[in-house]
């Protein structure tokens, strides 16, 4: 069935303004066996935040341009079963640049804004790890380039870094619009 989750990165220092403009609260509880909707942990200067969109049937979208007014936001969105990743980046309520894959085009990467990575660099070494010795884990450019850059930038990969010590975030962040409005 795959995967399908969000990841929010927010610096530090910022956490304690996003939380309260979210309206969410920090348990002491950890995530590690919960099947919970969202949870945090610390990694490096980086508050980041996990967020399981299978756990709840019904996720609204979130409203990340209004969020990015109280903290710089990076976020990465993978649906693995569908194929498709995007890592955007978002300040001052405004989307400042974005890369997204889709599996619709196995080479084909979307990209807005000034990327803050090199991105020659992270294709050769993608390149390299897909080369690998069989048995070995491999990496595809494009269809791994949002995460890779999300790791590149917080040092945070989805599926390699450790969460046993991210905490369970009671509530959910809100979206603008509630459902029933359709303006």
């Amino acid at each position: 069935m795959g995967y399908d989750l969000t990841l929010i990165a927010t610096p530090s220092t910022r956490l304690e303004a996003l939380l309260r403009a979210a309206g969410l609260k920090v348990s002491e509880n950890l995530a590690v066996d919960a099947e919970t909707l969202l949870s945090i942990g610390k990694v490096g200067t980086y508050a980041v935040f996990w967020r399981d969109n299978h756990v709840s049937p019904i996720s609204t979208p979130i409203d990340f341009q209004k969020l990015s007014d109280v903290a710089p936001l990076l976020v990465l969105d993978i649906v693995d079963a569908a194929g498709g990743q995007g890592v955007a980046y978002y300040d001052n309520g405004t989307e400042i640049w974005s890369v997204s894959f889709s599996a619709d085009d196995a080479d084909f990467l979307v990209t807005t804004g000034e990327i803050p990575v090199d991105m020659e660099r992270l294709t050769r070494e993608a390149a390299s790890k897909a080369n690998a010795s069989p048995g070995d884990e491999t990496v595809l450019y494009a269809d791994q380039t949002p995460a890779l850059i999300f790791l590149e930038l917080t040092g945070f990969g989805h599926d390699q870094s450790d969460r046993s010590k991210f905490r369970v975030v009671e509530g959910d962040f809100v979206s603008a619009k509630k459902w029933w409005k359709f303006w």
